[in-house]
């Protein structure tokens, strides 16, 4: 599948592929960009972050440039550019894309776009309501960075509630923040309400933007890792093969976001039970990420997580725990002790532990997991419950 990514890739000049996690453990974590796909931190480094899914990678979505970009705008008010930006003119966002350099002191491209295309597609909004929803998106990428997804889902749910009204439904910030509040309610497994809004976001994008327009084919990856989490497989794979084949006519075959694609459908055929074939695809993902420059970081420790699960169900234990022991390592430098997605790859140790006869030690990983689970997610999340259920199983067969 990637074959020809990997020769664009060395062609560029990019490293040959080495040992993944040998570049993503020992990098400079200080500069890290907070990562695109959980509302990961809030630093804003050259390629801003998205929102991500716990389990199995990145919904990423561009607009979220914007949030960041934006959020560091209104917590500068000292600045000429944040009076210049926000000022009584009522100007707006398209400001922000003139004074993006002074706000943040660096940018790119995509970002600039971002900004350019909800800019001269926020008409709707007033300077003030477009303040409050993107600071509401930017505390929310700042809480779900911490795991604390029930503060982030109130920090939009309050906005939402007070500017909905206010807007064309099919504005775009109004869409960006939907999209994200789907994703925070995904991380809390309220799966019926959280489709119902990427379902919106999807339909309305597609018919604004059309099917071939990135942001309707991040929209529809996000719709697709939806269903997969409810269980609905054939159709999840089917609308990711759609953004992969989409995908590579409108962004190119190394474009990060092909990468994020390709690691859903990795899961999603692991789901299937098609372990050979979401192997394949994994240790590809696994292999073109390393060629970018500067690694992916969270990235690459999510697909590492998803290929050790896949030789866990393939009986290769020892791989799989060596690769999740290495997951947990990233994670626990970059997301904290206590993250669910931390606390899910420790979940994975105590299987593999339980199962190697070392009962002590899973106990104490499974005890580890169920903490961090109950306390992050509550006690009702299905992690939190599996969990419980696996250390009382293990309990009773001692």
């Amino acid at each position: 599948m990637f074959d020809g990514v990997k020769h664009a890739l060395r062609k560029r000049g990019h490293k040959s592929s080495q040992n993944l996690l040998r570049e993503t453990l020992c990098g400079d974590f200080a500069s890290l960009p907070l990562r695109r796909s959980s509302i990961d931190l809030a630093a804003v480094p050259s390629r801003p972050i998205a929102f991500l899914n716990e389990k199995d990678g990145i919904q990423r979505d561009e607009e979220d440039a914007l949030v960041h970009i934006a959020g560091r705008a209104s917590r500068s008010e000292e600045s000429e550019a944040y009076q210049e930006a926000y000022g009584e003119d009522g100007q707006g966002l398209h400001k922000i894309e003139r004074n993006f350099q002074q706000l943040t002191g660096g940018g790119d491209e995509e970002e600039r776009c971002i900004v350019n295309f909800i800019g001269e597609n926020s008409a709707t909004m007033d300077s003030y309501r477009t303040e409050r929803l993107l600071a509401a998106n930017h505390d929310a990428i700042e809480q779900r960075s911490r795991g604390d997804y029930q503060a982030a889902e109130e920090s939009l749910r309050r906005v939402l509630q007070s500017t909905t009204t206010s807007l064309e439904r099919d504005d775009p910030l109004l869409l960006m923040s939907e999209n994200n509040l789907a994703v925070i309610l995904q991380d809390e497994a309220k799966f019926d309400e959280a489709e119902a809004l990427f379902r919106r976001v999807y339909d309305v994008r597609k018919r604004v933007l059309g099917l071939q327009h990135h942001l309707t084919l991040i929209s529809l990856n996000n719709l697709a890792t939806l269903l997969r989490d409810k269980g609905h497989h054939h159709e999840a794979e089917r609308l990711i093969r759609l953004s992969l084949e989409v995908g590579v006519e409108i962004l190119g075959q190394t474009h990060l976001d092909m990468f994020t694609f390709a690691n859903n459908l990795g899961v999603v055929l692991r789901l299937q039970g098609r372990y050979h074939e979401a192997e394949a695809v994994l240790r590809q993902v696994l292999e073109c990420r390393d060629l970018r420059p500067h690694g992916a970081h969270l990235d690459t420790l999510t697909s590492t997580s998803n290929l050790a699960t896949v030789l866990y169900h393939r009986n290769k234990y020892r791989d799989a725990e060596g690769m999740f022991n290495d997951v947990l390592k990233g994670r626990e430098k970059l997301l904290g002790m206590e993250h669910p997605r931390t606390c899910n790859t420790v979940w994975w140790l105590a299987h593999l532990a339980r199962l190697s006869g070392r009962k002590a030690e899973a106990e104490i990983l499974y005890g580890r997991a169920l903490s961090g689970f109950a306390r992050n997610l509550g006690e009702g999340h299905p992690n939190t419950v599996s969990c419980r259920s696996h250390l009382a199983d293990m309990i009773r067969e001692s």
